[in-house]
């Protein structure tokens, strides 16, 4: 989707090394044991739940944010929304200018939905295994790190590290094909495969990283992180008002969040 994607070319990764990593703490998946989450990974996600939500339920989220978008050596500078009812659901849009572009995602009965409109109005389907990862990705509080207690959910706790500066606890998170369309746990597990470093000290998300693929081969994996910062409360709840997106290792958006609304 041009609107997440940019016009960067893709790079290639060995699709077996995703697997092994993600799989490796796990058990086999040749064996008859299904992989089992971590007990010190799910109180990292119920630590960062209550960081996030201050233990009250959330329902909605609407941000109003400036943007800065870089494609290529293009810098351009606009307004974007960012809302969600639910970890399944989101829309967002970016106006810069006289255009707008804008993405949906949703829950429909046969699995994940979503679709990107251009800035001519013409509307265009998202692939089935870019819809894997967190509608919400703008949102913390509504990514898989809340659905702690779903068995669907493998949580693992890969330790304790330094990311760009920070000491962060580092969690990794993927669905397993139950309850899904999906015949292959390993499509399943790379389609939404996602690492969380959260703050050791306030246990709050400081990045989230995943792979986008392209629309037509799920063997291309292309990196994209989410850095989240100047944290703010709304309500009960604890928003990053600094949002920064990174596909293939190149700065795509950075986000002001200039309001917030959390019900």
């Amino acid at each position: 989707m041009k609107l997440i994607s940019g016009v960067i070319s893709p790079v290639r990764f060995w699709l077996l090394l995703l697997i092994v990593a993600t799989f490796g703490a796990a058990n086999c998946l040749a064996g008859s044991n299904a992989p089992q989450s971590d007990a010190s990974a799910i109180i990292w996600a119920t630590r960062a739940m209550a960081a996030l939500t201050g233990g009250v339920p959330v329902n909605s989220v609407s941000l109003q944010a400036n943007v800065t978008q870089l494609v290529g050596s293009s810098q351009q500078t606009g307004t974007m929304t960012l809302g969600s009812s639910g970890r399944w659901n989101s829309q967002i849009s970016i106006t810069i200018g006289s255009s707008t572009v804008s993405e949906s995602r949703s829950l429909v009965s046969r699995g994940p939905a979503g679709q990107w409109i251009d800035a001519s109005g013409t509307t265009h389907p998202m692939a089935f295994q870019n819809l894997w990862t967190d509608a919400a990705w703008f949102f913390p509080a509504f990514s898989m790190l809340a659905d702690y207690n779903n068995p669907n959910l493998v949580f693992k706790d890969l330790g304790q590290e330094t990311r760009r500066g920070r000491t962060v606890e580092h969690l990794r998170v993927y669905r397993t094909a139950l309850g899904t369309l999906v015949n292959d746990p390993r499509e399943l597990a790379l389609m939404s495969v996602t690492d969380y470093y959260l703050d050791s000290q306030t246990a709050l998300p400081v990045a989230a990283s995943f792979f986008a693929h392209a629309d037509n081969d799920l063997g291309i994996n292309i990196p994209v992180e989410i850095t989240f910062s100047g944290y703010q409360k709304v309500g009960q709840a604890t928003v990053p008002f600094q949002i920064v997106k990174y596909f293939n290792g190149t700065q795509l958006l950075q986000i002001s969040v200039t309001g917030a609304q959390v019900q």
